[in-house]
């Protein structure tokens, strides 16, 4: 007997032509949507929608799961030295254990807050633990092993030759991609052009057209990150990355903050415009985007001008200690025009949210500042709780919990 469940009476947020909302049920058959509307039918396992809405999952462009469990451990940084005196040091002092555990957390995070697809960069050693974790929990990603093989203060346990670093992301693809029925994919995840040579970024660039896979990079996230690249290429930074074949419809570039001066280079000087994130970042049909990230030291860059070179801006977010947060793109797992036609047997990523509803006047105004402190103190408190539970969960006594401190400890001898 197959397996069917019936969301009944739900708001559904559909992907057609018209963007319709219509309040009405799905039927979901062997993980395929199989009827949409009124729906008689019997099920195995039925979910009542009543007040919540029912949509495609989210689909989050940038993230960073091995980070999961540096939460709090890198605050009020500027981008050079957060990755030199904190990130770097603490990818180092990973084991295959604790990046286990921490893309674990990671993905269940972004189960629990809808996001049913990813794009993840991870760290130089152990991708395949966050690999195992990808196929085994159901989820769906795009993984890529992060390449280093140059930068100044960069722990031993990162630095790498530049052909093993080649060679391991190339064994990666030919073992992972494609796997779990085309669920687990990955890339070539060059860090950023500071960390990679020259050498290594052509060769990525002609590998990844060989294999058919996406690059995932960072570029212009901060202005010293900008100078750097300048003072070293003599180009503004994506248009060095352009210069080295690394643009293009599979290319994906995070954060792209500060791109002033990029206008003219993207009418004009560019061989081919670059796909730039957050946005539907998994599978070649990629939204084109650009970031609108905000921590504590890269503010978000600017929303116009971007549609003149072809892209939109998507909005998104990324918390930079907790290594991810929720995009705003929708995941269904096929093209946007057909997500929700039952006729396609679109496959099922969806996502049952509990409606957000309006003040009880109907006053949609911004709430008094007082107001928005006791409710950004609630969520402070909800999350502390629901991030020990989740440490409980996930490995036992102490579990992630735990984990996180030991490898903070750890890393102190990298810094």
């Amino acid at each position: 007997m197959s397996e069917t469940i019936l969301i009944k009476g739900g708001t559904i947020v559909t992907m057609d032509e018209k963007n319709s909302i219509v309040r009405g049920d799905v039927l979901i058959r062997d993980g395929r949507i199989a009827e949409l509307g009124r729906v008689d039918s019997a099920a195995t396992t039925i979910i009542d929608a009543e007040g919540c809405a029912v949509l495609p999952g989210f689909v989050q462009t940038h993230i960073h799961l091995c980070q999961t469990l540096f939460r709090g451990a890198a605050d009020d940084l500027s981008l050079i030295d957060w990755l030199k005196k904190r990130v770097w040091p603490m990818e180092a002092a990973h084991t295959a254990e604790s990046i286990r555990a921490s893309a674990r957390l990671g993905v269940a995070e972004m189960i629990r807050g809808g996001t049913t697809c990813a794009l993840t960069m991870e760290t130089v050693r152990f991708t395949e633990e966050v690999l195992r974790v990808v196929e085994e929990t159901g989820f769906r990603a795009t993984v890529g092993k992060c390449m280093m093989d140059k930068g100044d203060d960069v722990p031993a346990e990162l630095h790498e030759q530049t052909q093993q670093s080649i060679r391991e992301s190339v064994e990666l693809i030919e073992k992972w991609h494609g796997r779990a029925g085309g669920r687990v994919r990955c890339c070539f995840a060059p860090r950023f052009a500071i960390s990679c040579t020259r050498q290594l970024l052509t060769e990525v660039s002609e590998l990844s057209r060989r294999h058919q896979v996406l690059i995932h990079t960072h570029a212009s996230e901060n202005k010293k990150e900008c100078e750097i690249v300048e003072a070293e290429t003599g180009r503004r930074n994506v248009a060095y990355l352009d210069s080295l074949g690394i643009s293009g419809a599979h290319v994906l570039l995070a954060h792209c903050v500060h791109l002033d001066g990029f206008a003219a280079c993207g009418r004009r000087g560019l061989q081919q415009p670059a796909r730039h994130v957050h946005g539907n970042a998994h599978r070649g049909a990629v939204t084109e985007t650009c970031s609108r990230t905000r921590s504590s030291a890269s503010p978000a860059g600017p929303a116009h001008g971007y549609d003149r070179w072809g892209a939109r801006p998507g909005s998104g977010k990324r918390n930079r200690q907790s290594g991810g947060g929720q995009a705003g793109r929708r995941d269904c797992g096929q093209t946007r025009s057909i997500a929700f036609e039952p006729a396609t047997g679109c496959r099922v990523y969806f996502s049952v949210l509990s409606a957000i509803c309006g003040c009880d006047d109907g006053d949609n105004r911004r709430p008094a500042p007082d107001a928005r402190r006791r409710v950004a103190h609630a969520r402070r408190s909800q999350r502390r709780s629901r991030s020990k539970s989740r440490g409980e969960r996930f490995g036992g006594a102490g579990g992630s919990l735990s984990l996180g401190k030991d490898l903070t400890q750890r890393a102190q001898r990298f810094s």
